[in-house]
């Protein structure tokens, strides 16, 4: 249909900026000659409209019209569009976005200040909305959508940020930023050692390598063990998501198993329970290997399941042959015959991901699960050991429900953020 221009008004827009000249320029002449081929798109504004996308294409046409060029079936005034009726906020951001992130010349913080409105919109409808789902809604990679939430907040609070051209120099700035802030952060930390959170703390989590540390630990002396070594094969996909400290190699895997799951069955006690993370292809493999250890599956031999509702999207070479990984599998290993502290508890557990803005570890557990599975396994006052303590959840959730925690963590990084996070736990 056609519309007179006068009668549409632009509003507010995420975007001011029309075209460049010469884009501008090249999209009239295109129109002068082929007739407007694709409307733009209008919403009722009381006795009027709004526009809700084809702001350069408006433009282009306009100008036509001022230069009193002829626009093929378009009269004088008038512009071909499509009335949406009263679209949704959610609807018209998708329409925009879809318009606006063809441009040439939009700018990555252009960019992020749409895909922070989008996200803030959507998560304001619903408590459950996630990054993930804004990534797969937007056809943006999840490795990327955590830089656009952030970015904005970093340039209003850095200018080394503002100063960055690309995203990938953002990036980089407020990497360089945050391990700046985090050794501010260390600093503050070690100044506070005297406090009664950070002592619990430091009893609870040392810095060491599993491997020499668990030797010190007496035989039968621990109630639940949670073991979550490296899977191997660099399942975590540490190197898409920048864990450039996380080892996730098949050797360190491989070794750590060997050394370690026959230590873990001699410090339990008798009757108790040792929660195994694995790769989900490797069970017939760690089944054999936890056996060899001296663990018994009699009754737990069908793998548990953590299923993660929020997961959505996925880094996938081949999203057309490829299955979202929505889930993680642990085994319940038995030293004696331990019980349940409940009854008739299903083997699928569903919890959602920890927050990316809040992760410590690239294979962090949320601490509403540990507590699920610790409450499960132990009594109140038993002791939890974590010899790969990674981000400390199984700890915490240990301290929150009344269990005592012991763990250990080999790399500097992740012991300090997991000692800070106990500290505040255990004030």
């Amino acid at each position: 249909m056609l519309i007179d221009l006068a009668a549409i008004a632009i509003g507010d827009r995420l975007r001011f900026e029309s075209y460049k000249e010469e884009d501008l320029a090249e999209l009239a002449q295109s129109i002068e000659w082929m007739g407007q081929l694709q409307p733009i798109v209008i919403e009722e504004n009381g006795g009027g409209y709004k526009l809700v996308a084809g702001y350069n294409r408006l433009q282009a046409v306009a100008r036509l019209h001022s230069e009193h060029r002829v626009i093929p079936g378009v009269a004088s005034g008038q512009i071909k569009a499509e009335v949406s009726g009263a679209l949704s906020p959610e609807t018209s951001l998708i329409i925009e976005f879809e318009e606006n992130i063809r441009r040439k010349d939009l700018s990555h913080l252009e960019k992020a200040r749409y895909i922070r409105k989008f996200h803030d919109l959507f998560s304001s409808k619903s408590s459950k909305w996630t990054a993930e789902m804004t990534a797969a809604t937007l056809k943006l990679s999840k490795a990327s959508i955590s830089y656009y939430l952030n970015i904005e907040a970093a340039v209003q609070s850095n200018p080394e940020v503002a100063k960055a051209t690309t995203l990938r120099s953002a990036v980089k700035r407020m990497k360089t930023v945050e391990q700046l802030e985090r050794k501010r952060r260390e600093v503050a930390f070690k100044a506070t050692l005297g406090d009664v959170g950070v002592q619990r703390a430091r009893d609870s989590l040392v810095l060491a390598d599993a491997v020499d540390w668990i030797v010190s630990v007496t035989s039968g002396s621990v109630d639940l063990v949670n073991f979550d070594p490296p899977w191997g094969e660099d399942v975590s996909r540490k190197s898409a998501e920048n864990w450039d400290s996380f080892d996730d190699t098949s050797e360190t895997s491989y070794a750590l198993l060997n050394a370690l799951l026959p230590q873990l069955y001699r410090v339990l006690k008798p009757d108790s329970y040792c929660i195994f993370w694995y790769r989900q292809w490797a069970y017939a493999e760690m089944l054999e290997r936890v056996q060899l250890a001296g663990f018994d599956v009699k009754f737990t031999r069908t793998p548990c399941i953590w299923y993660k509702p929020d997961k959505v999207s996925d880094q996938m070479r081949f999203p057309e042959k490829q299955l979202i990984d929505a889930y993680e599998t642990f085994l319940l290993l038995r030293k004696g015959d331990p019980v349940f502290n409940e009854r008739e508890i299903q083997n699928v557990f569903v919890e959602p991901r920890v927050a990316r803005s809040q992760l410590i570890h690239p294979t962090e557990k949320p601490l509403a699960l540990m507590e699920r599975l610790i409450k499960l396994c132990c009594v109140p006052g038993a002791v939890v050991l974590d010899p790969c303590a990674g981000s400390a959840a199984a700890l915490h959730a240990a301290w929150n429900i009344h269990r005592k925690p012991l763990g250990c963590e080999l790399n500097e990084k992740f012991y300090s953020a997991a000692m800070a996070r106990l500290s505040e736990a255990m004030k």
